[in-house]
């Protein structure tokens, strides 16, 4: 199992997962939402198929492209996803800042 994959479930999120683990599609509330970890190991890249949302994000571990992408998703660039439900109204999890998560600091 990927790190993508393991922090997926933890977070709760439902996606589809393919590349052996590598690539996640998540449906968000109105685009699907793409979460890649980079082919060298080194962070990940997110982007939405919405054509406002579409530019691609590098980010430095999975939670945080995950999390944003769900935001880009919904059309809401400063909320906050609660505890208890992600934007997409999937039972989920967030990641306070400042914690550490699965041997990453957030």
């Amino acid at each position: 199992m990927t790190h993508l994959v393991d922090v997926l479930q933890v977070l709760g999120v439902p996606s589809e997962v393919t590349l052996a683990g590598r690539w996640a599609t998540i449906q968000g509330e109105h685009c699907r939402v793409h979460v890649v970890e980079a082919p060298w190991g080194d962070g990940y890249y997110g982007w939405c198929d919405d054509p406002a949302e579409r530019r691609v994000k590098r980010y430095a571990n999975a939670a945080a492209a995950i999390q944003d992408g769900l935001r880009r998703a919904a059309h809401d660039n400063g909320g906050e996803l609660t505890p208890e439900r992600g934007r997409s109204g999937q039972q989920g999890t967030m990641i306070p800042k400042g914690s550490t998560f699965l041997n990453e600091r957030y």
